[in-house]
C-alpha cells in the first residue's frame, strides 16, 4: 500500500514495487486487512463494492443493483451501500455513548454509602452492555435481532429502553424514560 508525504509525493522508501499509481481499486484484502489492524472502521459492503470493480462488467451490475435496493429501503433512493453501513454503525456508536453518559449521572447522583453499594451493582450490567457494544464493533456495526433483545434487558438497571427502527432492526436508539438526562 502506497503512503504519500506530507507534500503529496508517493513514498516508496524501501520497496522494489511501483505502487505510486495505486488506488482503492487496485487494493488487494489483505491491503484492506492493513487498514483495519491499524483501526479504520471499514463498511463490508464498502469492501466488497471495491473487489467487485475487479469482476466482469455484468457480476459488477447485478451487485450494485442488490446494494442499491438495500440501501435505498433503509435511508432512501440514492444512498450507496457501503455509506449506509457507515451511518448505522454511527447510530449503533451514539447510543451506547448515551448509555455511557447516563450512567456517569447516575454515579454523580449518588453520595452515599448505601447508593455506592447500590452503584456497585448497577455496574455489572453496565460492563455487559460495553461487552455488547465490542460485539457491535466485532461485527462491524451489525447487531441480531437477539442481541437487541439482550440489550433492552441489561438497561432495565440503568432506567433506559431501545427502540429499534422498522426498516432496519439493528439501529439502535436509546431513550431515557425518565426524567434523568445526561449533562
Amino acid at each position: 500500500m502506497a503512503c504519500t508525504t506530507e507534500d503529496g509525493v508517493a513514498d516508496n522508501a524501501g520497496t522494489n514495487d511501483d505502487t505510486s499509481s495505486a488506488t482503492e481499486d487496485d487494493w488487494s484484502d489483505a491491503d484492506w486487512d492493513e487498514w483495519e489492524r491499524e483501526g479504520f472502521y471499514i463498511p463490508p459492503s464498502y469492501r466488497e463494492s471495491q473487489n467487485a470493480k475487479k469482476k466482469p462488467a455484468a457480476d459488477q451490475a447485478d451487485l450494485t443493483a442488490a446494494d442499491n435496493v438495500v440501501a435505498d429501503e433503509i435511508y432512501g433512493a440514492d444512498t450507496p451501500a457501503w455509506e449506509a453501513d457507515w451511518c448505522e454503525a454511527r447510530e449503533i456508536d451514539k447510543a451506547f455513548e448515551f448509555v455511557e453518559d447516563l450512567m456517569r449521572v447516575q454515579t454523580r447522583n449518588k453520595e452515599t454509602a448505601e447508593a455506592q453499594s447500590q452503584e456497585k451493582e448497577r455496574l455489572s450490567p453496565a460492563e455487559r452492555i460495553f461487552g455488547v457494544y465490542e460485539l457491535c464493533e466485532n461485527v462491524l456495526g451489525h447487531l441480531p435481532t437477539k442481541d437487541i433483545f439482550r440489550l433492552r434487558g441489561l438497561c432495565t438497571s440503568v432506567k433506559t429502553t431501545i427502540a429499534y427502527s422498522k426498516t432496519l432492526k439493528t439501529k439502535l436508539f436509546l431513550m431515557p424514560d425518565n426524567s434523568e438526562k445526561p449533562v
